[in-house]
């Protein structure tokens, strides 16, 4: 029957690829005449990619390479290859730096995936460039028509709160922060300030006193 179809690999994993083994299907050698006609069926084979369709290749082995790096699931890492597949289809890779296009990709896929992975993150962990990743972000969600999910901030707030062992510190910043919501305090002010100012505070009212500087680093 043979593997599933998946968006990580270029060809969706239809193709079959000839392999060097120099055996055959019951693994036994293959004869010089076989060997050499397997030869050329494997170069053939490479000449047929294309350069543009190298890009892409290249552009799925990268997402693999850095989903690594970030400790991201599956899923995240197919939603990504579908994305790059649609930019790659409609020709808006052209022109661009193709490994600072997979780390915003990356990032768009964290994004409509709910995952609290930050900006700085990103570019602490891929060393990417700061101005072109966040270009090419703005790029990806003009371009794609994905819905846009911002990070929820009781995801924020666990990520604060993830090793606290002292009552219920997670309840009292929500709490918090939907006062500040309700009054209009957060209006215009950055999520992640709002969950760092918050969880800061919710820290003090449970008698642990995380300090700002952790705090960020936790969101970072």
């Amino acid at each position: 029957v043979g593997s599933p179809s998946t968006p990580l690999i270029h060809d969706k994993g239809l193709s079959t690829q000839i392999d060097y083994s120099n055996r055959d299907g019951k693994k036994r050698k293959l004869s010089s005449q076989q060997k050499a006609q397997a030869y050329r069926l494997r170069k053939t084979q490479a000449r047929s990619i294309s350069t543009e369709n190298k890009s892409l290749i290249y552009g799925l082995s990268e997402i693999e390479k850095r989903s690594s790096v970030l400790d991201l699931s599956r899923s995240i890492k197919e939603t990504a290859s579908i994305v790059l597949r649609n930019l790659y289809n409609d020709g808006l890779l052209r022109g661009r730096n193709l490994d600072i296009m997979i780390d915003s990709i990356l990032y768009f896929a964290c994004r409509n995936h709910e995952l609290p992975k930050s900006f700085n993150e990103f570019v602490k962990k891929l060393k990417t460039n700061r101005k072109l990743f966040a270009k090419y972000y703005r790029f990806i969600c003009k371009n794609c028509g994905y819905p846009y999910h911002p990070f929820k901030k009781e995801k924020l707030v666990n990520k604060v709160f993830e090793f606290s062992i002292k009552g219920k510190p997670e309840e009292i910043a929500i709490k918090i922060i939907e006062a500040a919501e309700k009054y209009k305090i957060a209006s215009g002010k950055s999520p992640i300030s709002i969950v760092a100012a918050s969880s800061y505070i919710a820290s003090i009212l449970n008698g642990e006193r995380m300090t700002q500087r952790k705090i960020a680093n936790l969101l970072d």
